[in-house]
């Protein structure tokens, strides 16, 4: 699997040109403007970094289940993520992912 970059693509944007994406985007695309948005809302550096890499770790995931754009992150996919992420990570651990995929998506729904 192919580790995503958020910073890269984060600094590849303009805030402009998070404003003309198409619903059907890529899933790093909407990670990136998602921790730009967190960025503008001046959260603490750890809490970004808490963002991306759980972010980085579902969309690498994502990735090699085939799913690239958020219309195809379905119930289904969530729970294999976290019956997934349950396998290497403690419950503590598998809760921060899901507290980061669930204001991820509540975010999105909101844009």
């Amino acid at each position: 699997m192919t580790k995503i970059d958020l910073n890269k693509i984060v600094q590849s944007r303009t805030p402009d040109s998070f404003n003309s994406l198409p619903q059907d985007v890529y899933i790093p695309t909407l990670a990136a403007a998602f921790l730009l948005n967190r960025r503008a809302q001046n959260l603490t550096k750890k809490t970004l970094d808490f963002y991306r890499m759980n972010l980085e770790i579902f969309i690498t995931w994502c990735e090699a289940q085939a799913v690239k754009t958020i219309e195809q992150i379905t119930p289904e996919l969530l729970r294999a993520f976290f019956v997934a992420m349950s396998e290497t990570h403690k419950p503590g651990g598998v809760h921060a992912f899901y507290r980061t995929v669930r204001v991820f998506i509540r975010w999105y729904a909101l844009e």
